[in-house]
């Protein structure tokens, strides 16, 4: 069994809360707070913040406290649009490197993950959906079989935990949607489509996102949201 310290459990804790939008960029950490909310001294929150500052998730500003670090527009697109290359490739390495016997587990495992997240999303549990999501992507990246490329995905992730599912009542459902649609594609182990199928499904997510931008309707928003359409 695996045991977490404090600081591993607070670090978690902050981790949800910044990438589930409860901790909006901007907002501040009290450290008193969440060392009350977690029953935990103030030691480990501390060192919680400086891990998540190391991450570029918060910010440390003397005298001041901890802040959620809030990232602009072209910093969304840039990051998304390197995900997109990244994951569509790990997509694409998953169809051409798995045997037979490994392509229909990872069918099987992809199915059972797309099916607990469509009970997730009739039971309206956003949480046990971006759970769902994110064991999901990372089952098919895995199957890449290249380490290196799977740890610059799962660096992206940490330092840009931000997903879209908690912004739009109908997104949990989209997604489900697109998850379906992506074992349709992989079913016909074209790797090639897969990869085009992974590239959509993160486009649309990216622009779920800017939609919800504070200015994402001003001119600047207008223009990411055209990178976004056609990176």
């Amino acid at each position: 069994m695996k045991f977490q310290t404090k600081n591993d459990l607070v670090f978690t804790a902050l981790w949800d809360a910044i990438s589930s939008g409860e901790l909006a960029p901007g907002d501040w950490i009290r450290t008193a707070e969440w060392a009350e909310k977690l029953d935990v001294s103030q030691t480990p929150v501390r060192e919680a913040l400086r891990r998540l500052e190391a991450q570029g998730l918060v910010e440390i500003l003397p005298h001041r406290g901890a802040r959620v670090t809030s990232h602009t527009l072209e910093h969304i697109v840039e990051t998304f649009h390197i995900r997109m290359a990244l994951e569509s490739l790990a997509a694409r390495l998953a169809i051409e490197r798995s045997d037979d016997e490994e392509f229909r587990e990872l069918v099987a495992r992809m199915e059972a993950l797309t099916s607990e997240m469509e009970e997730a999303v009739a039971r309206n549990d956003v949480a046990k959906c971006r759970q769902m999501n994110q064991e999901l992507h990372f089952t098919l990246y895995r199957a890449a079989k290249m380490p290196r490329l799977l740890a610059l995905i799962e660096g992206l992730w940490v330092t840009y935990p931000f997903d879209t599912l908690n912004l739009q009542p109908d997104r949990p459902r989209q997604t489900l949607t697109d998850h379906w649609r992506l074992l349709e594609v992989m079913k016909r182990r074209d790797p090639q489509e897969m990869a085009r199928a992974m590239e959509e499904h993160l486009r649309s997510g990216l622009e779920t996102l800017l939609r919800t931008m504070p200015d994402a309707r001003g001119g600047r928003g207008q223009q990411a949201s055209r990178l976004a359409r056609h990176a």
